[in-house]
């Protein structure tokens, strides 16, 4: 058989196998879905004093909650090899600058339950003090597949003690 022959038919069989609905997903193997801040929805009932803009989100008045709520997708696998019915490693990060000198953003990764909307996990981060340089805020953890996933912010508002901005965030699936 001639090299490009073998070549061709090994790239056949990793491809095939790549199909393979059997396949385990193996260690390190992940599923990244990153978002624009501007998909986040403020939640309460005066929603006008966030800024959106293709390239961030920012509160600018101190009307409302100060929520937000952004929503996360996720893959539902029914082969047990690669992640149980219950529970799936799930790293999400929040790329923000946070320079406000008296509060801080929080940001909480929420699971709840399909059969009832009751809560299954929270996973919560906050930044640390002011700074302009962008950071991320990462939470970790297991959360169920039979249930739904949300991002839930709490943003200070920009003014004379500083200012904040979310510019991404992005969830990676089988990433703990």
């Amino acid at each position: 058989m001639s090299r490009m022959a073998r070549f061709v038919l090994g790239v056949g069989c990793v491809a095939m196998s790549m199909l393979s609905p059997t396949r385990d997903a193996g260690a390190g193997s992940t599923d990244d879905k990153s978002y624009p801040a501007f998909m986040c929805l403020e939640s309460g009932s005066e929603t006008g004093d966030f800024n959106r803009s293709e390239y961030r989100i920012t509160r600018t008045g101190s009307a409302g909650s100060g929520v937000l709520l952004c929503p996360l997708v996720r893959d539902a696998f029914s082969s047990p090899s690669v992640y149980s019915d219950y529970d799936a490693d799930m790293t999400v990060e929040v790329t923000l600058q946070d320079n406000h000198f008296r509060e801080d953003i929080t940001c909480t990764v929420i699971n709840k339950l399909l059969s009832d909307g009751s809560a299954f996990s929270y996973k919560s981060a906050t930044t640390e003090g002011a700074s302009t340089t962008a950071k991320k805020l990462t939470m970790k953890g297991g959360f169920a597949l039979q249930g739904y996933s949300f991002l839930k912010c709490q943003v200070p508002t920009n003014g004379t003690d500083g200012w904040t901005r979310i510019f991404a965030y992005k969830a990676l699936e089988g990433a703990l």
